[in-house]
């Protein structure tokens, strides 16, 4: 079943190859009904971003939330900013911040539930583990694809308004898993793109 998800997608073409890569990682650790899997997920997305900087040549820049209110972001930056948790935890001004910043990259994934209206009779998605096969030199070069040669915003919610985000005792956030599962299928994709990438993750 097609999963609902909110999704802003606004990007062009870019051919630019220096500037930094950072990521701000942000998570409701100290709940008391969902902490451990908030912090699978920072565990596993800042994994993916730190093997996504070396295959793109860029050093993951990890922040933390005092100082993105003095970073300074250059035409040919990359910011990758991440939440998950409790909708009422997440911090709204420091949302904003990090929606005035003008890096040559934006992307934004907030993974929390969206005032859901009804959390009852639930079936949490069952997903296939299937045996992958790598090709370093396609995952950079689709790497690069991806982040170097795009330039705007993609901002993306786990749930759309009145929906519920789910999360699993052994994997963490069903949509951080699916996230993570489908970035790296694609970078072993010709032609990647981000729309196909939140296409798989709503169809999961």
């Amino acid at each position: 079943m097609m999963k609902k998800l909110l999704l802003l997608l606004i990007l062009s073409f870019s051919s630019l190859s220096g500037g930094e890569f950072y990521g701000l990682f942000i998570g409701d650790t100290e709940s008391f009904d969902i902490g451990d899997e908030v912090y699978m997920d920072l565990f596993w997305i800042k994994k993916e971003l730190i093997e996504i900087g070396e295959d793109l040549d860029r050093p993951l820049n990890i922040l933390d939330d005092q100082e993105i209110d003095h970073l300074e972001c250059h035409s040919d930056d990359i910011l990758f900013f991440y939440y998950s948790g409790h909708e009422e935890q997440l911090d709204r001004d420091l949302f904003d911040t990090v929606m005035k910043l003008h890096p040559q990259l934006l992307i934004v994934v907030i993974d929390c539930c969206n005032s859901p209206t009804d959390i009852e009779g639930i079936n949490l998605p069952q997903y296939e583990e299937t045996e992958q096969f790598y090709d370093s030199e396609l995952i950079k070069e689709n790497t690069r694809q991806l982040f170097l040669h795009q330039t705007g915003v993609i901002l993306a919610y786990s749930a759309s308004p009145g929906e519920a985000s789910w999360t699993s005792v052994l994997r963490g956030s069903e949509y951080t898993y699916a996230l993570t599962q489908e970035l790296r299928h694609e970078l072993q994709t010709p032609n990647p793109s981000w729309e196909r990438i939140f296409e798989k993750v709503a169809s999961r």
